[in-house]
């Protein structure tokens, strides 16, 4: 499989570096003069950053688990994920 992608990748035209963002609405966008600066709200709040990244965590965990048959460690991981779910609301 990687082969295959890097035979993609040899394939593509160059181009220069340049910044990417995910999320790039216009909400994410604050223009001061004549100057757009990328402000991703999402990351301002570092608790809710990592409430989401343990969130995010405990259910891959959980899909892991439950894909190796640990059904009683999967529905702990899913019981995890609730949690923190529910101290963002």
């Amino acid at each position: 499989m990687r082969s295959a992608w890097r035979r993609l990748a040899a394939a593509l035209d160059p181009v220069p570096p340049a910044p990417v963002h995910a999320d790039p609405h216009g909400a994410n966008y604050v223009v001061v003069g004549d100057r757009p600066y990328l402000v991703d709200w999402d990351q301002v709040d570092l608790r809710a950053r990592i409430r989401w990244w343990a969130a995010f965590k405990a259910l891959r965990n959980g899909f892991w688990v439950d894909d190796r048959g640990d059904r009683a460690m999967a529905e702990a991981a899913a019981r995890g994920f609730l949690e923190v779910m529910a101290t963002m609301a």
